[in-house]
């Protein structure tokens, strides 16, 4: 009679294939990084988010033949947040829900509870001159974000 073979694989072949799916794995993770995804992903909300608020401020200047009329009164010439707190300007009530159908707040720092109470996240001021108006991200994560003039 002839020798039985095992037809299998041994312990230690096993362990070393683990160990390279496992290498591979983690080489793949730290190449994709999420947290830089997510961060990449907030920014591009950020923007979006700019950009609704930066159209709807349009629409009523529009509505209103270039003319803002605003219970919150003139929009400062330097970066103001957006919000009800102290220091900040209310926006909200002005283009909510006429011209911007959703309130929208930075992903990570803002809140909406109520007119009464949201902070955007969001900064906007006005050019004296040009009256250029003009938004940006504070809390963008991986670029600043700006929507019309830097400010100075």
């Amino acid at each position: 009679m002839g020798k039985i073979k095992n037809k299998g694989f041994t312990f230690l072949e096993v362990l070393i294939a683990i160990s390279i799916v496992v290498l591979l794995t983690a080489g793949i993770i730290f190449i994709i990084d999420p947290g830089e995804q997510f961060a990449r992903n907030r920014d591009k909300q950020r923007e979006i988010h700019l950009n609704a608020i930066l159209h709807a401020i349009k629409q009523k200047l529009s509505h209103n033949k270039e003319e803002w009329v605003c219970g919150a009164g003139a929009i400062q010439e330097s970066p103001t947040l957006i919000g009800t707190e102290i220091n900040q300007y209310n926006l909200y009530p002005c283009i909510y829900p006429d011209f911007l159908s959703n309130p929208v707040f930075d992903p990570k720092d803002g809140y909406f509870n109520s007119l009464e109470n949201y902070s955007a996240g969001y900064a906007i001021w006005q050019n004296s001159e040009t009256k250029k108006i003009s938004l940006s991200a504070p809390g963008a994560e991986l670029e600043e974000i700006y929507l019309g003039e830097s400010p100075e």
